[in-house]
């Protein structure tokens, strides 16, 4: 590639760093199998996962495609890599007059921002983060209904939630943006990204996506069903069932 000295150094520390990491995680769901330890055989498992996709990403020289978007979209915030936000959750003091017994409780949890499936929406999600937007916002719980089936709900968690809206200090108008949907080519291994197409176009259809939402854990930006491609701030994570 092009890079200069000083980022193919910070790239080959970088890169023994994580990979130290990973076979200490690796070793360590070695000895959780081994203890048969559930409990920990799972913690270690995710971390482990966790390191090897970090070993991964200094594998990548470039960004693997470019991106389909117009003018309108170019000066939107675009993470070309992946990013890793702190998230904590902190329960009200009272709620509607009574005390909550789980005041002091808090909740820590990662999320990893993929630039190389949702470019806009990660970048998006990473520049309000930095400008402290989501700070004191709350959480809603409620059930998400794919494509109109009543039995398919997904219990989801909605976050970012605030009437209007961002709004682009540079534009002074609300940041939108458009639905983006990374797909694997039936025809060949490559990927590409749809953006801003309505969801019955056959760009969004013609090709399965590389990820889903249904799992547990998944995060995305929450677009409203009447305009797919005016996402702004909101976002949801999927929970896991009950039971």
């Amino acid at each position: 590639g092009n890079d200069t000295v000083a980022e193919q150094i910070r790239r080959a520390e970088g890169s023994e760093q994580d990979l130290a990491n990973f076979r200490k995680g690796l070793n360590d769901l070695i000895v959780a199998v081994k203890d048969r330890n559930l409990d920990a055989t799972l913690r270690a498992q995710d971390r482990t996962l966790l390191q090897l996709n970090y070993v991964g990403e200094w594998m990548v020289p470039d960004f693997p495609y470019s991106l389909p978007i117009d003018e309108e979209l170019e000066n939107l915030p675009q993470l070309r890599g992946r990013a890793t936000v702190q998230v904590t959750l902190r329960r009200k003091a009272s709620r509607r007059g009574r005390e909550n017994p789980f005041a002091a409780s808090t909740t820590n949890f990662t999320v990893v921002l993929d630039g190389y499936a949702a470019p806009l929406a990660a970048g998006n999600v990473l520049d309000l983060c930095v400008r402290n937007y989501y700070n004191g916002l709350g959480f809603n719980y409620t059930l998400a209904v794919p494509d109109g089936n009543s039995e398919g709900g997904v219990p989801v968690l909605l976050g970012g939630l605030y009437n209007p809206g961002f709004v682009d200090p540079i534009t002074g108008k609300l940041r939108l943006l458009p639905l983006e949907v990374l797909r694997q080519s039936t025809d060949s291994s490559k990927r590409t990204i749809a953006v801003g197409a309505a969801r019955n176009s056959a760009l969004f259809t013609r090709d399965p996506p590389v990820a889903s939402f249904v799992n547990a854990g998944a995060v995305g930006l929450y677009h409203p069903p009447d305009d797919a491609n005016s996402g702004n701030a909101a976002f949801f994570a999927v929970r896991a069932p009950p039971g």
